[in-house]
């Protein structure tokens, strides 16, 4: 049982700290250009780079420790993940695309903003909804 519960923290975290990689620069770089100006320079990428990851390698840890032992919250967590980070990688991805087909970097939209973004709102979702299910399921929720 003590090995489950480690892999799954360590699976989280890897997975957190990917997402929390291919976000961090971008946010970091909007963040310190509203804060900064234009003048922000190639640091605020690379120290947003940083927090990301730390924060998505934490977020993973703690989200893995708790989806432990919860297979119904787990299952609509990563489920609904799935589903809204796909349709919305998929959004970023091929919209630009048709939108505008004479740019080369159109489909880095879906890549490294819309799809890791749609994959931690549809976890969140998920995890809500696996929650208020749990809760019924188990008789604790409201009478």
């Amino acid at each position: 049982m003590h090995t489950t519960r480690l892999g799954a923290r360590i699976g989280a975290a890897v997975v957190g700290g990917l997402v929390g990689f291919c976000i961090g620069p971008v946010t970091g770089t909007m963040l310190v250009g509203l804060v900064g100006g234009k003048s922000a320079g190639p640091d605020a990428a690379q120290v947003g780079g940083a927090l990301g990851m730390g924060a998505g390698l934490l977020g993973g840890a703690f989200l893995g420790a708790f989806l432990v032992g919860r297979p119904t919250v787990a299952r609509w967590c990563l489920g609904t993940a799935g589903v809204v980070g796909g349709v919305s990688f998929l959004a970023g991805f091929a919209g630009p695309i048709l939108l505008r087909p004479d740019s080369p970097q159109g489909p880095l939209l879906g890549i490294f903003i819309t799809g890791p973004l749609g994959f931690i709102v549809g976890a969140i979702l998920g995890l809500c909804i696996g929650l208020m299910k749990e809760q019924g399921q188990y008789g604790q929720g409201r009478a």
